[in-house]
């Protein structure tokens, strides 16, 4: 290769690498300079779509570099509320959202209220109903803790903030379990399980799994009767702990 080749050689090289740089920047100004004016929800069935676009973007009309930062690189704090997320961008101006909501794992019901709360089974608040609309339904209806504040994606503060974690995950406890309960209540530190008929005092939420273990197993020996399955001291490791059953006229 004469040194003229040579020579033609790195001029190209050094001009592709220019032209290279000059679309990326391009690229890189247009991303930050173009501003979403449209972003729509698809696949909300309950969820706000206000608030799904509020927590991918909390700009208003965030930049195209924020949306295609969102699209391969959505961190998975974002991503936590919903079964599965992706985000389209049809053109320079407008993206999609699209959304598979995540299916509740208990309601919460408050006595005065007259809104449901939807939570997941880690305790995020997923979306609000009109109260009673799901009852009847197979999710689990929690009540007697009531919320001091609370926002949509995010966990409630409640009254007794320990209780209400506790309340979830016996809710999902019960609900893997497949326990016939739609019911159960907290009042004064202890839990109550409603099947109708039959009330099981839980008591406060220790030796959880055991306790409801113990109520999967012993449940359908008393169905059809009336009265108090107490199981609040029962433990599977303590000597001499045990459930008794009292008959209610």
């Amino acid at each position: 290769m004469t040194g003229k080749e040579k020579r033609k050689g790195i001029l190209d090289r050094v001009l592709a690498a220019f032209l290279l740089l000059l679309v990326l920047t391009g690229f890189f100004l247009t991303a930050y300079l173009v501003r979403m004016n449209t972003i729509s929800v698809d696949g909300d069935l309950h969820y706000d779509s206000s608030e799904v676009v509020r927590r991918i973007f909390p700009e208003a009309h965030p930049r195209l570099l924020s949306v295609v930062r969102e699209k391969y690189f959505m961190p998975a704090s974002k991503r936590s509320v919903f079964d599965k997320i992706r985000v389209r961008i049809p053109s320079l101006t407008s993206c999609v959202i699209e959304i598979t909501e995540k299916e509740p794992a208990a309601v919460f019901s408050e006595e005065d209220g007259d809104t449901d709360f939807l939570l997941s089974e880690d305790g995020v608040l997923l979306y609000l109903e009109p109260k009673d609309i799901y009852r009847g339904s197979e999710l689990i209806r929690i009540e007697g803790l009531e919320f001091r504040s609370y926002e949509v994606f995010r966990i409630p503060e409640t009254e007794q903030p320990e209780e209400a974690a506790k309340a979830v995950l016996i809710a999902e406890g019960i609900r893997k379990r497949e326990i016939p309960c739609s019911v159960f209540r907290y009042k004064e530190g202890a839990y109550f399980l409603d099947f109708g008929d039959v009330k099981v005092a839980f008591g406060p939420a220790d030796n959880t799994d055991a306790k409801l273990d113990a109520v999967r197993d012993q449940y359908p020996y008393y169905a059809g009767l009336k009265g108090v399955l107490h199981m609040e001291k029962y433990s599977r490791e303590a000597e001499g702990s045990s459930f008794y059953f009292s008959v209610e006229p």
